[in-house]
């Protein structure tokens, strides 16, 4: 190759380079945009297509079969704070796993009094399961997450506290959940969503 041809191709490498370096640059704006937007002031989320509803098992967090129950030292039962523990459940029960909240909820699964989501996989019959959590995200997360037919996990904030449901379809206009808080009817969801998270224990 000659002199001539070699300066050619040096020049299209620059250039393809420099426009891949844009896109990159590009994109992790834009990822960064949306974390810190979610993360102050979450996401309104709306199916731009339908997706086949999955079928769980609904958890209600004031059950009198669990709902007096101390969640470790924090000073607070299932009835009041527990409805990751519920969803958790919920999301357990469409991969074919029956571990109500009292499963999840173990003295030493608290860590300064926050349950510790990353530690799932140590709970008896759940050994190997994972919690994964998603700050920057899209409608599309979702919609993903309910055709591999998993339910998908979602922090809303009521009265400045956390609060989790579990999505489990669409229908024309919203996503729909079941709410740990609610009558065990399946709901639009029309709040703010601030983190998703999907549980995989198919693997365990």
């Amino acid at each position: 190759m000659d002199e001539a041809k070699k300066a050619v191709w040096r020049q299209r490498i620059g250039l393809y380079g420099g426009v891949i370096l844009m896109l990159l640059v590009c994109w992790v704006f834009i990822w960064a945009y949306r974390t810190i937007t979610i993360r102050r002031y979450g996401a309104e989320l709306t199916p731009k297509r339908q997706v086949s509803q999955v079928e769980a098992q609904f958890y209600a967090m004031d059950d009198e079969n669990y709902g007096g129950d101390p969640m470790g030292d924090t000073g607070y039962t299932i009835s009041e704070e527990g409805s990751l523990l519920c969803a958790l459940a919920t999301a357990a029960s469409a991969q074919g796993i029956e571990a109500g909240p009292e499963v999840w909820n173990q003295p030493d699964m608290y860590e300064e009094n926050v349950f510790a989501i990353d530690r799932v996989g140590e709970l008896p019959g759940l050994e190997g399961a994972v919690f994964e959590a998603y700050r920057s995200f899209a409608e599309d997360k979702v919609r993903q997450v309910l055709r591999d037919g998993d339910v998908c996990l979602a922090r809303l904030l009521r009265d400045g506290e956390a609060h989790w449901v579990s999505i489990v379809g669409t229908d024309e206009e919203h996503f729909l959940m079941l709410d740990p808080a609610g009558s065990g009817e399946i709901e639009p969801l029309t709040e703010r969503v601030y983190v998703l998270g999907r549980l995989k224990v198919r693997d365990a």
